[in-house]
């Protein structure tokens, strides 16, 4: 057992070894899910739709010309008010084009968020303290960004003094009604003038006519009718109070909080959830299961359709109601009714489809949320991904659903960053984290790079493969912000080479960087709306990328080093001339580095030039001398008096010297026109060193013996400029002139 934080984890031995993973078809849902939640996601979107159903608060103008003034404001106001709806008119007001973003000040995110320009940022107050929002304000100030920190008048108080307070005056709930009916197609329907919508809005908040306007919207679509949409608003309170006053029996409502939960579902799974609730609440049941209502008689006690196979409520958010009244009426059962959900998925007591599983775990997430119960839901997500459990799917919509919460998200956040910290973490929770942190990076992209970065430098190979998944899902909305915290982990992994650690980030950080200079991603480097990069946007990703490459290829650990040399040349499958281009400006210390950096960065460039230098074309030619973007040979002369100079100095010398210099000689047999060239950059690599000689002319040699006919000619250039001692190599030269002239070969 492992305390992280203020949460008990189990963990084991095999489990961190290998873990269950999350279902792809989950994680989509809960992004969706999360997409479809104002106050969890700021995408563009979102904020467009928000912006065009935004009825103006009646101080509109005060918060603007706050914003105008200072750049920052503190925006008060009670729950369903509208106060981060109010932030993005207003600042969307000052400029409509920029970018709008939460922000936590709490989290290792303020350098990174403020760093990329002018932009607009949304702060939870009842998450910050007013230190931290005081060093947040003075960095999006200096990038000329706006603030708004929005909340209750109680939560935003801390801030007075630095903050000037602006409690908003909203507009009337009947208004928000109105305009999201017209935003939502339905303007020209009786719906804005129905009766009843005044009546039910009277002293409701904007939140509650935007909720009117939805039920209105889904009945309209279903069929239904008025008296559908005012009995869903209002709950069916009425109802429920007259069933409960009829129901006393606290089997029967168990029965009912149980059906609320689990339906649509069969008979038995009903009861099976209703006796386990009791047992929870410890409901006296002298007489074990014959004091329960008969089967036969449970669809009309609950007033349920279906059958036996499949019972459900039929009335439009019945079973939401039910559990909110529950939760309204007796606080004292929040606990107790918790602990249920929590334990129902992994009752052996009680076999659920995997499918009511996963809504329960969702009810469960929900009320905890809702509840404050941050504790109890984290808890109960550590014992669901442990041993003996491993329910991934379970964990993870628990932590999907609460990671963004307005109430326990900053909570949640800071317990998922203590358990990626912790090397001997379940693997499941570890693979669940990652994927969560594709939902946390839809609001918070460093928060959640954060997070991948701890796993991925702690996480065993199947964590690692994971969390390279996870941030390639994130570049497709964050790419740059991807970009640099993969370059930033390159950076990390080379100041402390040599442990364990910092060599699994800089595989997690290289594949990253591989991945996002691939076709398929490399197209989000232009824009956030996916346009095509221009050339410059390609270009300076490249540059990113084979800049944190070259560092970790130069840190003298031999580790980083054969890590990094394959992702380079997996990097030079679709960027072979960027990478060569690259590597011979390093062998030539272009950017003058001091000795020691240059020659180790020479050997490591040299490694890799090798490597892509013996690739053949269809031709089976030199593929860097002869496809798109190829080099002239006198432009790896750097490379290869290098590499010559390695291999007669070292023991250990280049793996694919030999067999580079033989695709080479191939080459020239074949092409003519680039022979002189490769004869001439073989010869400058020699130059008058007798040891470069004799071991260059062994492998001219040697090669040559293949098929001495087509390579003869070949050979005979590269020996009469590279043999040695001069005398042999003049009489070498003779005998080939005269040789040629009289055979005319």
């Amino acid at each position: 057992m492992t305390t992280v934080g203020n949460v008990e984890v189990a963990g084991d031995d095999v489990q961190n070894a290998i873990g269950n993973t999350v279902s792809g078809d989950l994680v989509m849902n809960q992004i969706r899910y999360v997409r479809g939640r104002p106050s969890m996601i700021l995408s563009e979107e979102e904020i467009a739709e928000r912006v065009a159903e935004y009825v103006p608060v009646r101080n509109h103008d005060e918060v603007v010309k706050g914003l105008r003034g200072r750049g920052a404001v503190a925006l008060a106001g009670p729950p369903g008010s509208g106060v981060s709806t109010t932030a993005l008119g207003a600042l969307r007001e000052l400029n409509p084009a920029m970018a709008v973003r939460m922000l936590s000040t709490g989290e290792d995110d303020v350098a990174e968020s403020t760093s990329a320009g002018p932009c607009g940022y949304l702060v939870r107050g009842r998450d910050e303290d007013p230190s931290r929002l005081r060093s947040c304000w003075a960095k999006v100030r200096s990038s000329n960004g706006f603030m708004v920190v929005i909340g209750t008048e109680s939560e935003l108080a801390p801030f007075a003094d630095s903050l000037p307070l602006v409690r908003i005056r909203p507009p009337a709930a009947e208004e928000v009604y109105r305009r999201r009916l017209e935003c939502r197609g339905l303007g020209g329907t009786h719906w804005p003038d129905w009766p009843q919508a005044a009546e039910l809005l009277k002293d409701a908040s904007p939140a509650d006519g935007a909720r009117l306007a939805d039920i209105v919207r889904a009945v309209e679509a279903s069929g239904g009718d008025e008296r559908e949409v005012e009995r869903t608003y209002r709950g069916w309170s009425e109802h429920l109070e007259e069933w409960f006053a009829q129901h006393p029996e606290l089997q029967d409502q168990a029965l009912m909080i149980a059906a609320a939960v689990v339906t649509p579902t069969d008979e038995a799974s009903v009861y099976g959830a209703a006796f386990l609730l009791a047992r929870e609440l410890e409901v006296p049941m002298a007489g074990g299961g014959l004091t329960w209502r008969p089967s036969s008689a449970l669809v009309d006690l609950l007033e349920l359709s279906g059958d036996a196979d499949r019972l459900f409520f039929q009335r439009r958010g019945y079973a939401d109601a039910v559990l909110r009244r529950i939760w309204k009426d007796y606080p004292l059962a929040r606990l107790n009714v918790l602990a249920w959900l929590g334990g129902l998925p992994t009752d052996s007591r009680i076999v659920l489809e995997d499918v009511l599983r996963l809504k329960v775990a969702e009810r469960f997430a929900d009320l905890a949320a809702e509840d404050g119960s941050a504790g109890k839901l984290l808890q109960t997500v550590a014992r669901w991904a442990g041993p003996p459990h491993g329910e991934a799917d379970l964990a993870y919509t628990a932590l999907a659903r609460t990671c963004l919460h307005p109430v326990v998200g900053g909570r949640v956040r800071a317990e998922l960053y203590e358990w990626s910290r912790e090397e001997h973490l379940p693997q499941t929770l570890k693979l669940v984290i990652v994927q969560v942190c594709q939902v946390l990076g839809q609001t918070y992209p460093e928060i959640a790079l954060m997070r991948l970065r701890n796993l991925g430098s702690l996480g065993a190979d199947q964590v690692r493969d994971e969390v390279v998944e996870a941030a390639r899902g994130l570049a497709g909305v964050y790419y740059h912000e991807v970009l640099q915290a993969a370059a930033r982990w390159c950076a990390d992994a080379v100041r402390r080479p040599g442990g364990r650690d910092d060599t699994r980030l800089a595989d997690v950080a290289t594949r990253v960087l591989v991945a996002l200079a691939a076709p398929e991603l490399l197209r989000l480097a232009g824009s956030r709306d996916t346009a095509a990069p221009s050339f410059d946007d390609a270009l300076g990703v490249l540059s990113t990328v084979l800049a944190a490459l070259g560092r970790l290829g130069t840190s003298g650990d031999d580790e980083l080093r054969s890590l990094t040399h394959h992702m380079m040349v997996e990097l030079a499958v679709h960027h072979r001339a960027a990478v060569i281009n690259e590597v011979l400006l390093w062998s030539r210390n272009a950017d003058g580095l001091s000795y020691e950096e240059a020659k180790q960065r020479s050997l490591f460039a040299t490694a890799v030039f090798l490597t892509l230098a013996r690739e053949r074309d269809r031709e089976g030619r030199a593929a860097v001398l002869t496809t798109p973007g190829a080099i002239r040979p006198e432009q790896s002369e750097p490379a290869w008096c290098v590499a010559l100079n390695v291999e007669v100095t070292s023991s250990d010398g280049f793996e694919d010297f030999k067999k580079t210099v033989e695709v080479w000689l191939d080459t020239a047999v074949v092409r003519a026109d680039l022979r002189p060239g490769i004869v001439s950059v073989l010869a400058t690599a020699v130059g008058n060193d007798p040891m470069r000689s004799r071991y260059l002319v062994t492998i001219v040699r040697g090669w040559a013996l293949g098929d001495g006919t087509e390579r003869r000619p070949v050979k005979e250039d590269v020996l009469t400029r590279v043999l040695l001692p001069r005398p042999a190599r003049w009489a070498l030269a003779a005998w080939v002139k005269t040789r040629r002239a009289i055979t005319g070969t």
